[in-house]
């Protein structure tokens, strides 16, 4: 009943605002009604077992779309793995759906579906599944390896994030306000890091133009993948001043 507010509050200051809705389908059934609406970005759906799942759930996306008069497909999707068959599932999940923006592990509720301590050890192998999953369907990869729980140790939080971004994932979910920032400055390139990037995607290209497919960039060796790779900070750096 409230949502309609406090959707306006969270993207006052021009943030996309994605919904999570609750798992049994009676309740989901309802959450959509009232989370479909302008203002929406899109919807994050938790225990997706199975591309007919997540598939179910479209269509009643799709049918509050009609009945709000908005734009179809304009409501994105994110479905979060988080027990043991959807995990053997992920990327079926993964490619079912062209609403699909991103996917996540749920790391609680996986670690209690398969009755693991959640930490960046057990947690670990799902998660890099998560990346691969994502990749192979052209979608974003969300989250942290290892638990969200322990938001008040700070510095563990980072070394997560930095550790997360480091191994192909691009954001993550923030269950308390003290890690916004924290997971933006982690995720986000350096303007160090940007400028080096600039300066390797020039040199490459003046190669290119020369016929050359490798060089010598302060010591390292450069080639395609290397320079498509440096390309990713500063797309991110033009997304975000636009």
């Amino acid at each position: 009943a409230g949502l309609a507010e406090a959707v306006k509050t969270a993207g006052q200051s021009g943030a996309d605002v994605l919904v999570r809705i609750n798992r049994p389908i009676e309740e989901a059934v309802r959450d959509i009604e009232a989370a479909v609406m302008s203002g929406v970005c899109g919807l994050y759906l938790p225990k997706v077992e199975s591309a007919e799942h997540l598939c179910l759930l479209e269509e009643l996306v799709s049918s509050r779309e009609l009945i709000q008069r908005m734009e179809y497909g304009s409501t994105m999707l994110v479905p979060m793995i988080e027990t043991a068959g959807g995990y053997f599932r992920i990327e079926e999940i993964a490619k079912s759906s062209r609403r699909n923006a991103g996917i996540t592990l749920g790391g609680e509720d996986f670690a209690l579906d398969t009755g693991m301590i959640p930490d960046e050890e057990t947690l670990f192998l799902g998660s890099q599944k998560v990346v691969y999953a994502a990749r192979a369907a052209g979608i974003i990869p969300l989250g942290t390896i290892g638990t969200v729980a322990n938001f008040k140790d700070l510095n563990a939080y980072r070394l997560s994030a930095i550790k997360s971004q480091k191994f192909g994932f691009e954001g993550a979910s923030c269950i308390h306000p003290s890690v916004v920032t924290l997971l933006n400055e982690e995720f986000a390139p350096t303007e160090e890091e940007v400028i080096k990037a600039k300066r390797l995607i020039v040199a490459y290209e003046e190669a290119q133009a020369q016929g050359t497919g490798a060089i010598t960039l302060d010591g390292k060796m450069v080639d395609v993948p290397i320079a498509l790779r440096a390309q990713a900070p500063v797309s991110y750096t033009h997304l975000r001043a636009h």
